[in-house]
């Protein structure tokens, strides 16, 4: 069990605000007629009571007028707590585009102020901003730069608070590992005093269950009950601890009830359910009653599930599936598969839907960060319209020859007759044409996936290490400085290579004869190949390179870079699908070309598949990594250059590929 949190903050922040008897007129009446620190009291007690209503709009209102008050006294410390109110106010009511708009103004000022605290407090804000608007990778990046700016001014609170988002990160993206480290080193670093003890002491808790260590989460959640208990022994108004006393006990309940200590963990439940008379808000009701929900679901309790769930639908909290697929598996298992199948015919539909907005937004936040040519993806769109346009033609076809049909077909039955074969054949093709464009748009999407994930895993690694590396705390000998170097230097060249190889796919479109303004040798073009894709040295596999002295001196009238980057991928595909055995590479003369003939021993190509391998997007194998355009972009550089590219389809050892390129006198 798990709940999307918003900043913990607001527990505390509205806790902390323990209203008087006084209600808001009377505030406004004293704020009027009062001055200096009498009127920042009574501002600071409004801000308690407009903020207890939960009127986001009036809130931010009341706050603005605050701050311009405290701006006029040249109250800066003041001033910049209020700035943070506002800032915190926005994140904890999903205000992220107003907040992502706010935040970098309000930073400014902090950092001119040196308020720093607050300055990165501000700055997680908008790293948080950016995860629950699902942009990942660039909340981490916002995450990195907040570490490398508190390395840089030697702040420790900037360090806590850049491990912690970096944890909450981590955990959203299901790397459990990761997410565990970064909050224990925010935890290590803090003090039981500490501000930021609480809502670090939170997400761990979350990042434990993550990781199902409920005896480390209960030992977390014990220290964090105890610092709870040794402040309200100490404080004159104990009363702003009860948001995070109640998030105490929900960790707990959680913890114990991993344990199976069911009995405990009601105890620990029910402690947290009467402090919502204190802090009702929505999200404390929805952690209650989400914790309430899952031990009562243990129970086999469904009629009282239902009751839960209700209570966090009416707290108008955007639960998501989980809530609604436990709804489901209550009604399921209350007899009610109706209604169950229903909900879970919903969530099946709505995942989808999410997903494929994620998948836009993720590749979006991809072109963003990297600046991507773009230009694949508008000759993409493009064809989209061109077939669109087609298909209206075809329509239009259509319709117009059903009412000359009609108008005519008493003419003559056998005008009739060939009207109708003709209508026959029109529908046959615009089948063939929808098939064909379904076809083609699945291909579009499984390749838009696989780039997505093709560029997001070397991403993560390298994100990852340099998390690492730029840490203080870890030092590395010299062999593990090597490897990371190598690995970065590996992920960094698999992103190079993919964007080049989206560029040339692109370029393969075109039809623009290239220029054959080289004088080289067939031997030189191989040599070159052969270098570049390193088959010499691929493990488990032999590599044999033929042929006769005579024809290795042959010149070619070509372009040599492109001649060797056709061959390479002639290579490159011979590798992706030989895992061991033989890969050959032999040069034969026929008639004016020169034969670069690229022959392997792994999974082959079936007769059928001779000339689909080179659609672009085609994979034979889709567990085999790669993108599905090597064969498209090699055989259009080879036929743009006077040659070809075929698939040997008598070769049944594995795969034979012949490039045929012009002489020097062809």
């Amino acid at each position: 069990m798990r709940i999307t949190t918003r900043a913990c903050m607001l527990i505390l922040l509205l806790a902390v605000h323990v209203v008087s008897a006084a209600d808001e007129d009377s505030l406004r009446q004293v704020i009027s007629t009062s001055t200096g620190q009498e009127k920042t009291d009574a501002y600071n007690e409004l801000y308690g009571l407009v903020s207890s209503k939960g009127d986001i709009d009036k809130i931010l209102n009341m706050l603005e007028e605050w701050a311009a008050y405290e701006r006029q006294q040249g109250n800066a410390t003041v001033e910049g707590k209020v700035r943070n109110y506002k800032i915190s106010m926005l994140s904890n009511y999903g205000r992220d585009d107003a907040l992502l708009a706010e935040a970098p103004l309000q930073m400014a000022w902090f950092k001119e102020h040196e308020q720093w605290d607050y300055y990165y407090s501000t700055w997680d804000a908008k790293a948080s901003s950016y995860l629950y608007t699902n942009k990942v990778q660039t909340a981490l990046h916002e995450a990195k730069m907040m570490l490398e700016d508190a390395q840089k001014r030697d702040n420790s609170t900037g360090r806590i608070v850049s491990y912690q988002i970096a944890g909450v990160i981590y955990q959203a993206m299901g790397q459990d590992d990761a997410a565990v480290d970064n909050l224990d080193r925010a935890y290590n670093m803090l003090q039981a005093q500490d501000e930021m003890f609480f809502s670090v002491s939170d997400y761990l808790c979350q990042a434990l269950y993550g990781k199902k260590q409920y005896d480390r989460m209960l030992q977390i959640a014990d220290e964090w009950a105890k610092e709870v208990e040794r402040r309200q022994q100490h404080s004159d108004n104990p009363s702003y601890l009860k948001g995070t006393s109640l998030s105490c006990h929900v960790e707990r309940a959680t913890a114990l009830m991993g344990l199976n200590r069911l009995d405990e963990a009601w105890m620990e439940l029910n402690k947290a359910e009467q402090e919502l008379q204190y802090i009702n808000l929505p999200l404390t009701q929805y952690r209650v009653y989400f914790c309430k929900a899952y031990l009562l679901m243990a129970e086999k309790n469904y009629g009282d599930v239902l009751k839960c769930l209700d209570k966090i639908d009416n707290a108008h909290m955007e639960a998501g599936g989980e809530i609604a697929m436990m709804r489901a598996d209550a009604l399921m298992n209350m007899g009610r598969h109706a209604e169950a199948a229903a909900i879970y015919r919903d969530e099946t539909l709505r995942k989808d839907s999410v997903y494929n907005r994620d998948m836009r937004t993720q590749l979006d936040e991809l072109a963003t960060l990297y600046r991507l040519d773009e230009t694949a993806m508008r000759a993409q769109n493009e064809k989209v319209q061109q077939r669109n346009r087609f298909i209206q033609i075809i329509t239009v076809v259509i319709f117009v020859a059903i009412i000359a049909f009609g108008i005519t077909w008493y003419l003559s039955a056998k005008r009739l007759a060939q009207k109708n074969k003709e209508l026959k054949e029109a529908n046959e093709q615009l089948k063939k044409a929808n098939q064909l464009a379904e076809d083609s748009l699945k291909m579009k999407s499984n390749f838009i996936k696989g780039i997505s994930h093709e560029i997001r895993t070397p991403l993560n690694i390298l994100s990852g290490f340099t998390q690492i590396i730029t840490s203080p705390s870890v030092e590395f000998t010299k062999e593990q400085l090597a490897d990371i170097h190598k690995r970065i230097n590996e992920n960094t060249d698999r992103i190079v290579q993919l964007v080049n190889k989206m560029l040339e796919l692109s370029d393969s479109n075109s039809h623009s004869v290239i220029e054959r303004e080289d004088k080289v040798s067939a031997h030189d073009i191989a040599e070159d190949a052969i270098r570049q894709t390193k088959i010499a040295s691929t493990p488990k596999v032999v590599f044999n390179w033929e042929y006769e002295q005579a024809l290795g001196n042959t010149i070619l009238a070509t372009h040599r870079k492109y001649a060797v980057r056709a061959l390479c991928c002639l290579i490159d595909n011979a590798q992706k699908f030989t895992s061991q055995g033989m890969i050959a590479l032999r040069l034969m003369k026929k008639g004016n070309f020169m034969q670069f003939v690229v022959e392997d021993t792994g999974i082959g190509i079936s007769s059928e598949q001779a000339e689909n391998i080179f659609k672009e997007f085609v994979q034979v194998d889709k567990y085999t990594d790669g993108a599905g355009i090597g064969l498209t972009v090699a055989r259009s550089i080879a036929r743009r250059m006077g040659g070809d590219i075929k698939l040997d389809i008598n070769y049944t050892a594995g795969a034979r590929f012949v490039m045929l390129l012009p002489l020097d006198n062809a």
